[in-house]
């Protein structure tokens, strides 16, 4: 938690910038459809798995349970890339706990949720319930910027919410962009959902975020080398994603080329599409389309982009380019 060596002030930094770089200072709470349409985007439910420590699992759940940007799997998912579940990890910064907390971030945020009459951030109900409530307080901070609100609540826990402000976005530290996509590819070894959902289907796909694209590369089992440009790389074309991502999580099989696999399945209209639909993409007039990716709920969809990029989410709906191609929508499950 690289931000929390400055969050003594970024706190308190970011909400002033917050009104600065967009101009307003009352944050409106999401009401309950927008939290189930955020739950259903990330396909990870409310549940989680024996991956998660005992000691640790009741916790996790209650954390999780505080906003819906932030559900168990990805509280469960931070903790591990913090700490890898240790009670007593002090780092070579001074951050503690299994939440590594630094003791300025800590005397904000740190409560006696575990009612033992004492506030550390080496109790575990103590760290996990300020980390919830932490992370919820930085979506709150950057949702006003639009896009995915819990990479940029990552993001913030990781470089402080003043970054993300200022760059309108993931800031450009190679920490943290490698940690926000680390940690969204974790949450899906601590989900738990039911296989042969459209859920499973989400966190399969998720579970590959930031793993290279690679031309021709990749299939229903996982990432490889590709061809030509992508004979060196292992990872996924867009169609190879597709594959992989339906088949670990429903078992169905897919055809291989992005233009197979938007003539598969049930046509879907605009107004009717649902996360786990894939949208594939022609240019305009074109017969054969190019590219596709699995829509995952509020105007944005997962997908493997082209040679150098890696799995990545990506906003469609509104965007000037994906705009511009021409859709085929269809369902699989």
């Amino acid at each position: 938690m690289s931000g929390h060596r400055i969050l003594g002030v970024a706190a308190a930094a970011g909400s002033a910038l917050l009104a600065a770089v967009v101009g307003i200072s009352v944050l409106v709470a999401a009401s309950e459809d927008d939290d189930q349409a955020v739950a259903a985007s990330w396909g990870l439910g409310n549940g989680i798995n024996q991956a998660v420590p005992a000691a640790f699992a009741p916790w996790v759940l209650k954390a999780g349970s505080l906003c819906p940007e932030f559900p168990p799997a990805i509280i469960a998912a931070q903790i591990d890339a913090e700490s890898s579940w240790n009670v007593t990890a002090v780092s070579p910064a001074g951050a503690q706990g299994p939440a590594q907390f630094m003791p300025g971030t800590w005397s904000a945020w740190g409560r006696d949720d575990d009612g033992n009459g004492t506030t550390s951030p080496f109790d575990i109900g103590d760290a996990v319930m300020a980390q919830g409530r932490y992370d919820c307080y930085l979506a709150d901070q950057v949702r006003p910027l639009g896009g995915d609100v819990t990479s940029l609540a990552l993001a913030a826990y990781n470089a402080g919410p003043g970054a993300v402000l200022q760059y309108h976005g993931i800031p450009p530290y190679p920490e943290t962009q490698q940690y926000v996509p680390r940690i969204l590819a974790l949450a899906a070894k601590y989900a738990a959902v039911e296989a042969g959902t459209v859920n499973a289907v989400l966190v399969a796909a998720r579970s590959q975020l930031g793993v290279p694209y690679s031309w021709g590369g990749g299939g229903p089992a996982g990432p490889s080398t590709g061809v030509g440009r992508g004979a060196t790389t292992v990872g996924f074309d867009c169609s190879a994603l597709v594959q992989f991502a339906f088949y670990q999580g429903a078992h169905r099989i897919l055809p291989r080329t992005a233009n197979d696999q938007a003539h598969v399945g049930s046509a879907v209209s605009r107004k009717d599409i649902q996360p786990g639909d894939v949208i594939a993409f022609a240019d305009p007039g074109a017969s054969t389309y190019h590219h596709i990716g699995i829509y995952i709920g509020n105007g944005q969809m997962i997908h493997a982009p082209e040679t150098g990029d890696v799995v990545k989410i990506t906003t469609v709906v509104g965007n000037s380019y994906w705009e511009a191609q021409q859709w085929s929508i269809r369902r699989y499950l």
